[in-house]
């Protein structure tokens, strides 16, 4: 993989980060529909999904199967990437520097392990060298983060600013947004990113961020 260019303003190339689950890798499909079926009950339709915990839409006598489900050996790495994710981040590696971040699920043995080998798989060797597993993304260095969480959560002032990738419970959360990987759009959204934070001056002589880690317990926005 080529060296990605350098931003002149920053004297570096930028980084962009990578969130996995149900913004790379569609994680909702299969986990409804196997919870689902292990309830004996019909999922819902995709537009009532309105808590980035899905199973919280459905009766509390059901949600046990969600956690059946999503703690289940294997899951991780049973998923697969939404449509043209895959070319996506080979795209944006040449432009910048692209690493996934994502959470670990302790509760699933296997889950970090499983979410290296789906790389590997769909994305290629190098990209499995390209993640950073962590419950605050606050403390990952970068500039942009695509993620379809609505709210993120940091006990820090993040480097990064969000790129929310749509979801249908994430309608509310202000900012760009991607909505697929195929026709283009992510493109210009995370470039209008980058020129939003170079336009509004955001970064300090060391090229990052001059507000970063600086507020602890705050909502990435």
């Amino acid at each position: 993989m080529t060296n990605p260019p350098v931003i002149p303003q920053l004297d570096r190339p930028g980084i962009v980060l990578f969130d996995m689950d149900n913004t790379m890798m569609d994680m909702s499909n299969p986990f409804i529909t196997e919870a689902c079926g292990l309830a004996g009950i019909d999922p819902l339709p995709a537009e009532r999904h309105i808590s980035f915990y899905q199973e919280q839409v459905y009766p509390p006598e059901h949600q046990p199967m969600f956690r059946t489900v999503i703690d289940r050996p294997g899951f991780f790495l049973d998923l697969e990437p939404y449509p043209g994710a895959v070319e996506a981040y080979h795209r944006a590696s040449e432009r910048w520097l692209v690493m996934f971040a994502t959470a670990q699920l302790n509760s699933n043995p296997t889950c970090a392990s499983d979410k290296v080998a789906s790389l590997t798989r769909h994305f290629g060797a190098e990209a499995a060298t390209r993640i950073a597993m962590t419950m605050d993304k606050g403390l990952l260095m970068g500039d942009v983060l695509v993620d379809d969480k609505d709210r993120i959560v940091t006990r820090f002032t993040p480097t990064w600013t969000q790129v929310v990738f749509d979801q249908p419970y994430n309608q509310a959360t202000p900012g760009l947004r991607i909505t697929n990987w195929e026709d283009g759009t992510w493109e210009d959204a995370i470039e209008e990113a980058f020129d939003a934070m170079l336009s509004e001056g955001r970064f300090g002589p060391d090229g990052w961020r001059a507000d970063g880690y600086s507020q602890p317990g705050r909502i990435a926005s």
